[in-house]
């Protein structure tokens, strides 16, 4: 299970097949589909005690083989290889292997999906909680600074108010057609103030005017008002919102509308016809010379 920042998730194929392929090789999964599918009713017709049972899925365990290759092409002819596994059980009665490894892959198969779908919905409650703890952090602090923000803005209201200023003074700070330093020489004729002296002037001039002188009582109570009206919610950022559109996502999670496919089981086991590398001509040949040489012997 990966999880990204977006707050989406997704299994990687590797994860799958692999999970398969252990979920396959497992003795407590051998012996569940041996019992469930009522195998030892085939294995021991006769005899079906549990130490007997026992032993024959201890025999099963043993006798299953898994092998590994890579051949074939991608979906879209591309040259990546597509991983291939094979794998065979040995015994003496070959109809019943098959329809027991079929019956194994299957099971196994659903078992994979089943885990899959159990661990996304795990992960995802588990990233709803952090992003839902981070929320609500995140909802505090900006809460806080709303109410800031109110409160700051209600005493430049009492300020202008007190003072009579209910307009607002912009007009003061109008560019001039002449310079900063120029004003300054009008205003102070026979002083004589250095370069630095008249910038640290200038910042000062236009950066310590206080709100409630700039803006003015009326212009400040539309604002307290617009802010009532939109409430705390509206100053969230962009960041409370991407976190809110995570959680609904990962919310909405219908786990029921994806296919999960770990793997595909493109050949399914079929007992052999005839018997593996056995040549008919050289067991007879080898029956009639040991039988002789026997006979001979008795």
């Amino acid at each position: 299970v990966v999880r990204s920042q977006w707050g989406e998730l997704s299994i990687k194929k590797n994860y799958m097949i692999n999970k398969f392929l252990l979920e396959l090789q497992s003795y407590s999964n051998q012996e569940k589909v041996f019992m469930e599918g009522k195998f030892h009713e085939r294995f021991v017709a006769n005899n079906p005690q549990v130490d007997i049972k026992k032993k024959i899925v201890q025999e099963i365990y043993r006798s299953i083989h898994v092998s590994r290759t890579s051949g074939g092409l991608g979906k879209n002819g591309e040259g990546l290889a597509a991983k291939v596994v094979d794998y065979d059980m040995k015994g003496i009665n070959p109809e019943l292997a098959s329809d027991y490894l079929n019956a194994l892959a299957d099971w196994v198969k659903n078992k994979v999906e089943r885990d899959i779908q159990e661990s996304i919905q795990k992960e995802a409650k588990v990233q709803i909680a952090l992003l839902s703890a981070q929320l609500n952090s995140r909802i505090t602090k900006e809460k806080l600074e709303y109410e800031d923000k109110i409160r700051v803005l209600t005493d430049n209201i009492e300020i202008a108010k007190n003072l009579g200023i209910l307009g607002n003074n912009f007009d003061n700070f109008k560019p001039a057609s002449i310079s900063f330093k120029e004003r300054i020489k009008e205003t102070y004729p026979n002083s004589t103030v250095s370069s630095s002296v008249l910038e640290r002037i200038k910042v000062k001039s236009e950066i310590d005017w206080p709100v409630w002188y700039l803006y003015g009582q009326r212009a400040l109570e539309q604002e307290l008002n617009l802010m009532e009206r939109r409430g705390a919610s509206s100053q969230y950022t962009k960041k409370t919102t991407e976190l809110i559109f995570k959680i609904e996502q990962l919310s909405k999670i219908d786990l029921s509308k994806i296919n999960f496919t770990p793997v595909i089981i493109s050949q399914p086991s079929i007992p052999p016809v005839n018997p593996v590398n056995v040549k008919k001509i050289n067991v007879i040949v080898i029956g009639i010379v040991l039988g002789l040489f026997i006979g001979i012997l008795m």
